[in-house]
């Protein structure tokens, strides 16, 4: 098939005061390996007060805009859209996301290589978060509660973290809230809990995985957080591939760790399905 030959596929956008996402999401559409002469692309507004329709129409004129004088939400946004989509296939996006170049050729394939592609209805691609994480083990000493003399519960308890934080470390003093909502806790801990002060910690076991983003694959990363032992004393080895790079005692009483990753660790990283 040649590209005179690619069907016109549809892309829909809703958006709703998001002009902070909207250059890279639009950048990554028009990067895409498929004839620009063959996408439909369109904004549905739903009323934005951040100048978002201002943006688009300077920055990328291409963009059919759909102004709404209300906020229709989501599905009555996209109702909005399909009303003006002209293409065979439409492809529907949320307005925060970036696209791979193969993005709408892969899905599309989909739908050509098969043998019977009226019974195809929706095709969907993997979607992973926007920044690479690198995994870090946590390895400490563990417990079970009973042996420890509480017989409520049997879980075997490691460490507790709390208060993850993560940022570029020339700027560790103005870490991203953005990044530390993105840390994930992975195998090896328990559910989030919570104290009579609204602290939220998580309990390790005696082995598990923290994932923290990764913003700049060039500069080193920095995290803190805090973190006690339910043995006490403890150590708690954290482990990034197969090297240990920082071995720390901890006990009951709660401390601040501070820890600067080289860039070369970044090597470990891993993107995660969203």
């Amino acid at each position: 098939m040649t590209q005179d030959d690619d069907p016109l596929i549809s892309i829909i956008t809703v958006n709703f005061n998001g002009k902070k996402f909207l250059g890279n999401l639009f950048n990554s559409i028009f990067d895409l390996n498929y004839s620009p002469k063959k996408i439909q692309i369109i904004m549905v507004d739903n009323n934005s007060t951040d100048g978002s329709v201002e943006f688009v129409k300077k920055e990328f004129p291409q963009v059919e805009i759909i102004a709404l004088k209300e906020n229709k939400g989501y599905a009555g946004g996209n109702n909005e859209g399909f009303s003006r989509s002209k293409g065979k296939y439409i492809a529907l996006i949320n307005n925060d996301c970036v696209v791979e170049k193969d993005w709408l050729s892969e899905m599309l394939s989909i739908f050509m290589q098969s043998t019977d592609n009226s019974k195809i209805g929706v095709v969907g691609p993997k979607v992973v978060f926007y920044y690479p994480y690198l995994p870090i083990q946590l390895i400490a000493n563990s417990k079970n509660q009973k042996e420890m003399g509480d017989s409520r519960k049997s879980r075997r308890l490691g460490v507790q973290i709390y208060d993850v934080k993560a940022g570029n470390a020339e700027n560790n003093n103005n870490y991203r809230s953005t990044l530390n909502e993105s840390v994930k806790y992975l195998d090896g801990f328990y559910p989030a809990e919570s104290d009579e002060r609204g602290k939220i910690y998580h309990w390790s076991q005696d082995n598990a995985i923290l994932a923290v983003p990764i913003e700049n694959l060039n500069k080193d990363l920095e995290i803190q957080f805090k973190v006690s032992s339910y043995l006490s004393p403890n150590r708690l080895k954290l482990v990034a591939g197969e090297e240990i790079f920082k071995d720390i005692k901890v006990s009951r009483k709660s401390k601040t760790v501070k820890i600067k990753i080289p860039k070369r660790f970044f090597a470990y990283r891993k993107d995660i399905i969203n």
